[in-house]
């Protein structure tokens, strides 16, 4: 009677562990994404951007840049800028580099 009820002790534990495990491997792979947009390479931004950054914010470096596609297909890049001390912001441009609010 000992062994019968050890026995059922260990598959109730053991099944709990599983079933814990299988929860936390579950819950580890959950991504959630922004709706900031997806990031591009600096290279991928178009030239119109890229003109317009050197035109208006010649003092700051791009250090990272977005790409947010609207319903209508459009398209806004978010590029991240900073001066030479690390101080940055974000600017918004459109497909012809104009700056969005």
């Amino acid at each position: 009677m000992k062994k019968l009820f050890v026995a059922v002790a260990l598959v109730l534990g053991v099944s709990t562990m599983v079933v814990n495990a299988t929860e936390v491997a579950t819950t580890s792979t959950v991504m959630v994404m922004g709706a900031d947009g997806q990031p591009i390479e600096l290279s991928d931004l178009p030239e119109a951007v890229a003109n317009s950054i050197a035109k208006n914010f010649g003092e700051l470096t791009a250090k990272s840049a977005t790409v947010e596609v609207k319903e209508d297909g459009s398209k806004i890049y978010k590029v991240v800028l900073a001066d030479s001390e690390g101080n940055g912001k974000e600017v918004n441009f459109n497909e012809e580099g104009e700056i969005q609010e």
